[in-house]
């Protein structure tokens, strides 16, 4: 599991802000003062959207506006989580644009279109499915955890080469290819 942990003044007291995220459970945390303000326990498909969207999560600080953002680097195997007060970040850097509202009050960014593209999604479901079924058939975690493997490949895939999709569509069947071998071997 990720944290990040900010100080912060606020009003003339100081605050602390700590961030939870699970990166295969897509569970998100935040505690303010170390009282939970946040946490969400996505179910299996809210997991995965979660695992390739960026989300904000909105709070109070006081009278202020806080927002933490996670957002998936360009290759999914890390993130970077952001904390803005009324709309500024508190590490510096731009202010804060929000994502769109989405149902519950959190926010998230596009998924299917905006992370890869709509071309590599079907590659990233088949790789999802293949490490379902080398999971079922041996039992191991090692399936599993290569079907997300090569879900975050085709989606990086979609990212690196947005536009040129004769490179993606080429990239992704490499992957799925190499995803079933792997599950032939494991």
């Amino acid at each position: 599991m990720g944290s990040q942990r900010w100080g912060v003044d606020v009003d003339g007291r100081r605050h602390e802000v700590v961030v939870n995220h699970g990166y295969f459970s897509a569970r998100r945390t935040i505690l303010l003062d170390g009282a939970p303000v946040i946490d969400i326990q996505p179910g299996p498909f809210n997991a995965v959207r979660f695992w390739n969207t960026a989300t904000e999560h909105v709070f109070k600080i006081g009278d202020h506006a806080a927002t933490v953002r996670i957002d998936p680097t360009i290759d999914n195997m890390t993130y970077k989580k952001f904390l803005f007060i009324d709309g500024e970040n508190v590490d510096g850097g731009a202010s804060h644009v929000p994502l769109p509202a989405q149902h519950g009050g959190t926010r998230e960014g596009t998924w299917l279109a905006g992370y890869g593209g709509l071309l590599v999604q079907p590659f990233a479901f088949a790789a999802l499915i293949i490490g379902q079924v080398a999971y079922a058939r041996q039992g191991g975690a090692l399936g599993f955890a290569a079907g997300f493997g090569g879900a975050a490949a085709c989606w990086a895939l979609g990212r690196q080469f947005k536009g040129n999709a004769l490179a993606q569509i080429v990239g992704c069947c490499v992957v799925i290819a190499t995803l079933v071998l792997v599950a032939r071997l494991i």
